[in-house]
């Protein structure tokens, strides 16, 4: 029970610490450990890296296209 909790705010915490302060979430996810905290702030970070290459498509596939409407090259 006790494991699952840390997981969890490890999990949390790197999650957020990418969201809001993504230079130490990188410096951190390469340091070496075995710790179950560290490993799951990893997880997290890797979670919220997952989800904004998710939004980024989403965003990129739906957003319109304007270039060819100023008449610019998409080679530009």
């Amino acid at each position: 029970m006790e494991e699952d909790r840390t997981y969890q705010k490890g999990f949390n915490d790197g999650y957020l610490l990418q969201q809001h302060e993504p230079e130490i979430a990188n410096m951190l996810s390469n340091v070496k450990s075995d710790d179950a905290y560290l490993e799951a702030m990893r997880a997290g970070r890797d979670q919220y890296l997952h989800e904004m290459k998710e939004r980024f498509k989403e965003h990129s596939q739906s957003a319109p296209n304007h270039s060819k409407d100023k008449g610019m090259s998409p080679e530009r």
